[in-house]
């Protein structure tokens, strides 16, 4: 074992918070900070969020990455690893500054079909315009 290794290993233990975006799903949580590592699932952290919010476990829930005003939105699967995809976000966005770069992850409902349930979009715009009032007072 060289010293890159052990480096390497460190980073890979280290512990990430990701801010999930529940949406409709939990009324009234703008985001819901969950501990991860490198190699932490999807599927695990959605187990996490399932326990942390009380969310109902005989529902399906998929976790979803994107571009707030970019309208592309990537379903993760269930082994996929959110931190590793947070990492590739670009640096504005990692660190929560105001910019046009507004990456994050939400919380989506699966139906029985496959198909991603939305919600309202006026939830939507009303958790963006909450987040983004918290921003400007420093509580992001």
């Amino acid at each position: 074992m060289n010293i890159n290794d052990g480096g390497r290993r460190r980073f890979e233990d280290n512990e990430h918070t990701l801010r999930i975006y529940p949406g409709a799903i939990s009324e009234g949580t703008i985001y819901c900070p969950i501990p991860a590592r490198k190699n932490s699932t999807a599927a695990e952290v959605i187990e996490s969020l399932i326990n942390k919010l009380h969310l109902d476990k005989t529902k399906c829930y998929v976790l979803a990455e994107v571009k707030e005003f970019g309208g592309e939105e990537w379903i993760l699967n269930p082994t996929d690893c959110p931190v590793q995809r947070m990492m590739l976000w670009p640096r504005m966005a990692l660190e929560n500054r105001l910019s046009g770069e507004d990456y994050r992850f939400l919380l989506r409902e699966k139906n029985l079909d496959g198909s991603i349930h939305y919600g309202s979009l006026q939830s939507w715009l009303r958790v963006t315009e909450e987040r983004r009032r918290m921003m400007e007072r420093g509580f992001l």
